[in-house]
Formats: structure tokens, C-alpha cells, sequence
């Protein structure tokens, strides 16, 4: 059976229920949805790859650090999604300058 078409599987009351599984990093849980050609991934996944691929390069100055949106998310990182001249801006920023972006980002302007 292929990943997108997700599986059957038997709950301890023996009806069959549905296990989506996400066609980009293959994670079971969180939210879903069906992409054009029919194939499951999570709304997180789709969204944050979509604008920046697999790896996604660290958003401070010139930092070269490149890492997983997905990994990003596990660990803690500071992720933020910013509306600029009409269109989505997804940032993260990795593990050195995470805390100090959070903390910029939740001062009042």
C-alpha cells in the first residue's frame, strides 16, 4: 500500500478506521489535508515546505545553518509566519539565534 493512500487498521472494538500518513515527512498525527494529486500531507508540512523546500537556511543575517521546518517545530525553534506587501513570510531561525528572535519578536513595538 503506498504512503498517500494512507492504511486500514482495526480498533480494540473491530471496526476499521483510517491513518493518514504524510507523503512529505511521513508523520501519522496532526492536521491533514489532501494535496491536488490526491496524496495526504500535513497542513504544516505542505505550508512550510511549499515556500522553502526540504531544508530551509536559518533567517538571521548571514547565518548559513540549514535545517527541516519539521525538525524546527520538534526541537523549539522560533518559527513565525509574517504578512509583508501581501504575501506569507515563513521565518525560523536556528537554535543560536532562536531564543534571541523570540524575544525581539515579543518586545512591543
Amino acid at each position: 500500500m503506498s504512503k498517500s493512500s494512507g492504511a486500514s487498521a482495526i480498533n480494540s472494538w473491530e471496526k476499521p478506521y483510517f491513518i493518514a500518513e504524510c507523503t512529505l515527512c511521513g508523520g501519522t498525527t496532526g492536521a491533514f489535508r489532501k494535496s491536488s494529486d490526491g496524496q495526504w500531507v500535513h497542513a504544516f508540512c505542505a505550508e512550510w515546505l511549499f515556500e522553502h523546500g526540504v531544508c530551509m537556511k536559518c533567517c538571521y543575517g548571514h547565518c548559513l545553518t540549514t535545517f527541516h521546518p519539521s525538525c524546527a517545530r520538534s526541537a523549539g525553534l522560533f518559527m513565525i509566519v509574517r504578512t509583508a506587501g501581501g504575501k506569507m513570510q515563513h521565518k525560523a531561525y536556528y537554535e543560536k539565534h532562536s531564543l534571541e528572535q523570540k524575544t525581539k519578536a515579543e518586545m512591543p513595538k
